[in-house]
């Protein structure tokens, strides 16, 4: 195989995986390192491109050679002003949930946790980057002058609070690692976004987009529409706005020469939204509404024990939990029924496997099936709220609406009852977000659903 055939060979692999396009001066960049990579490791074109599709790892270096990291603390400093006088006054809630889906090195998601708790709201903020050695570099903290620049300078001195800011640099603290997330997602992968439906803010995800194709940016920001609250909003840079076209999702909105996308509150057919469409169902009659209550009822009834005979678990389940939420990041689901399958769970612990069989076939959008181990896993423990919310989403998503109704309900029993008994609170797997997230989310979903069928 010729030099020309694996270079072209491996922009298609590079799309093909990440949707990212070359452009022409970072393709002369991805085609050096090939060069030195094949003398490197002593092997030929052809070995080196069969290498990239059976090692993962080796694609992650490719991958991470096709990344461009160009980026600074308050980047687009004027991003931030219209964030404070514009788009802030529109969101109530003092909590915020911000993702930074390409956060390369980390600034902006530093920059995002400083400026928005300055600002007097609580937040918490998923960072991530299909670039792991991008994310090293966020993990270590340490910034020279170069992320410091004149555009984005008068907002410099909310850094103090967050670590050591020098002339030449600046070094986060551990606080900083406390609030913000770093996962690494391949936005091309949207299966693999770690959000519930409805559960963010904002999404910053600037300077992506000038490297993927039409297509791959509508399915992106299908899955981004999904996410967002009703009242959420994407921030692009001004060179991407004009190539966004997708008015059935988001009205462009800009502020001076701040442009963003705001989310269209619609609950509209599967092909827009991914999910099941409700709008021909009838209104339910009164007798309906009143079978939705009682199988709430029931559902609360079946599931209510004594506190005090909660599990404890054993600390192999803690990274059980973590081991298997690292792979889900990476959609690495033949890993994860490997994982599930070589563990031995030890009497009440088999929740968690058929919890974790349900949200791989829940990723992979074979609802029926997951709601199938959701259950199970249910049965084994009725105090088990995770399969409990689960269950209610996969009902929605099959058009179970009743049922939905009555299993949100039921979640919100649950999640109260946690809240008071922390025995019964399954923090360890949703790190980021407190019970009253939880809560929150079940309330919003019974309304959305009530108001689909009134």
């Amino acid at each position: 195989m010729d030099f020309k055939r694996l270079s072209d060979e491996v922009k298609i692999l590079i799309h093909n995986h990440c949707g990212i396009i070359l452009s022409t001066a970072h393709e002369m960049h991805v085609e050096s390192f090939l060069k030195n990579r094949v003398e490197e490791l002593e092997t030929n074109n052809a070995s080196y491109l069969n290498m990239l599709n059976e090692k993962p790892q080796e694609l992650d270096l490719l991958i991470n050679e096709a990344c461009i990291n160009e980026t600074y603390f308050f980047r687009e400093e004027r991003s931030f002003d219209a964030l404070a006088s514009n788009f802030l006054s529109e969101i109530k809630e003092r909590n915020l949930l911000v993702w930074s889906a390409a956060c390369s090195t980390g600034e902006e998601a530093i920059s995002l946790l400083a400026f928005l708790e300055n600002a007097g709201r609580r937040v918490s903020i998923t960072a991530s980057d299909i670039d792991s050695s991008a994310l090293e570099k966020f993990k270590a903290g340490k910034y020279g002058h170069n992320s410091l620049r004149s555009d984005g300078a008068k907002y410099h001195g909310l850094l103090n609070s967050y670590g050591k800011l020098e002339a030449g640099g600046f070094t986060a603290s551990d606080s900083v690692y406390e609030k913000i997330s770093i996962k690494k997602i391949n936005l091309m992968n949207t299966a693999s976004y770690p959000f519930i439906t409805e559960s963010l803010d904002f999404i910053f995800v600037k300077n992506v987009f000038i490297y993927f194709s039409e297509d791959s940016r509508k399915k992106i920001l299908k899955a981004m529409w999904s996410i967002l609250k009703d009242s959420g909003y994407i921030f692009l840079s001004i060179s991407e706005i004009a190539g966004i076209d997708c008015p059935e999702l988001f009205q462009k909105v800009s502020y001076k020469d701040v442009y963003a996308l705001k989310k269209i509150p619609r609950f509209a057919s599967e092909s827009k939204r991914n999910a099941v469409d409700v709008t021909e169902e009838k209104k339910l009659s009164g007798e309906e509404q009143s079978l939705i209550q009682q199988a709430a009822e029931q559902t609360r009834a079946t599931m209510k024990q004594d506190s005090e005979n909660a599990p404890v678990f054993r600390r192999e389940i803690y990274d059980f939990v973590d081991r298997i939420n690292a792979l889900l990041d990476k959609g690495w689901y033949d890993d994860c029924i490997k994982l599930i399958d070589g563990f031995t769970f030890h009497g009440h612990e088999a929740e968690f496997g058929l919890f974790y069989r349900g949200f791989i076939h829940y990723r992979k959008e074979e609802y029926d099936k997951a709601d199938e181990y959701f259950a199970k896993a249910n049965l084994l423990n009725g105090k088990f709220w995770p399969s409990v919310l689960m269950r209610g989403y996969s009902s929605w998503k099959t058009g179970r609406i009743k049922e939905a109704t009555a299993l949100f309900y039921a979640g919100i029993d649950l999640l109260k009852e946690s809240a008071n008994n922390r025995k019964l609170w399954y923090n360890f797997m949703a790190k980021e977000f407190s019970t009253e997230y939880f809560i929150e989310l079940c309330e919003k979903m019974v309304l959305m659903l009530e108001k689909r069928t009134n």
